[in-house]
């Protein structure tokens, strides 16, 4: 991977995904950072929050290494969001091409951008556990790297921002994704750390259970199965993975649904019980966790909130 030769910082608001999203923080949903990961045309278009009231000026080249930054709430360290490879500096703060496809607001006017690039990588939200140094100060946007050369100041900022880049993109090449792709890649929430979760949750239950394996049979809403060799008793178990810390993941309807299911299917006497394992940090054998949660705990647990949904035709009233 090529050393890059200009590294801009930018902080922005917090969002899951930045593709429409609502957004948290000092602007709320109405900031033009919500859709800095959406492409349009093969091109990203990232917004830089104006220092002081001032917009970022055009910078020569194309060939800027641009990390977002945020953090989920005041009390929380800044986390990398995300980045843009080869992307240039238009400055400014110009309406995206494609701003009257997008959702308006009366107060902001059409979403506009002051970066392009490319190519981009998204870190998914229950992922970024990249953190920041403690007590580096960033600005709305920062220049740490120019012309090859770091700002004292950001050394040692840069050096985390790099090492972090390139774990990422070896991991995305190592499960066949293509790291040149216009498009927004899940690096992290990927087979490697699937696989990790799984392993540690099979690990956890040991001996004193047999282990059957769901993984590929669709519709049962969980992934594993282990019977209590003594009782008989059966943990159908759901295994979510991250390899950041934070306590999120994503669960399908049928997944969310399978208790209900098993408790239909099976009557008062059943043996069988659902549960979710949460195993975060994955990768990192240190600081791995396992959680585990029933179904009850789990809804008392966790907000859910619908990233999409499915329209269908309402059905017409009778002439």
């Amino acid at each position: 991977m090529s050393e890059p030769r200009n590294i801009a910082v930018v902080t922005v608001d917090w969002s899951d995904d930045y593709t429409g999203g609502e957004l948290s923080g000092r602007w709320g949903q109405e900031g033009h950072e919500k859709y800095i990961f959406r492409p349009y045309r093969k091109q990203y278009y990232g917004y830089f929050p104006p220092n002081g009231g001032n917009f970022p000026v055009t910078q020569s080249g194309d060939d800027w290494l641009i990390f977002f930054v945020s953090r989920p709430t005041k009390a929380d360290p800044s986390v990398v969001v995300g980045w843009y490879e080869n992307a240039s500096i238009i400055g400014g703060n110009r309406p995206r091409p494609d701003a009257d496809n997008l959702e308006d607001s009366h107060d902001i006017g059409p979403f506009s951008y002051s970066a392009r690039a490319p190519y981009a990588v998204s870190i998914p939200a229950a992922a970024r556990d990249c953190l920041l140094p403690k007590g580096d100060s960033l600005r709305s946007f920062s220049y740490v790297r120019e012309n090859g050369v770091d700002k004292k100041s950001r050394m040692e900022l840069v050096k985390p921002l790099l090492k972090y880049r390139e774990r990422v993109s070896d991991g995305a090449s190592d499960d066949g994704v293509d790291p040149g792709a216009a498009a927004p890649i899940d690096p992290v929430l990927k087979r490697k750390v699937e696989r990790a979760a799984i392993s540690a949750v099979k690990a956890d239950f040991g001996k004193a259970y047999r282990f059957k394996d769901r993984q590929q049979q669709r519709g049962f809403g969980y992934d594993l199965e282990f019977a209590d060799r003594s009782t008989g008793e059966i943990w159908c178990v759901e295994v979510k993975g991250t390899a950041g810390g934070r306590d999120a993941f994503y669960i399908t309807r049928s997944e969310r649904n399978a208790d209900v299911r098993i408790k239909a299917e099976d009557g008062e006497n059943s043996l069988r019980r659902w549960q979710l394992a949460l195993v975060t940090n994955a990768l990192d054998p240190k600081r791995r966790r396992i959680q585990y949660f029933d179904a009850a705990q789990m809804e008392s647990s966790f907000e859910f909130q619908c990233l999409q949904w499915q329209a269908v035709p309402k059905d017409k009233d009778p002439a």
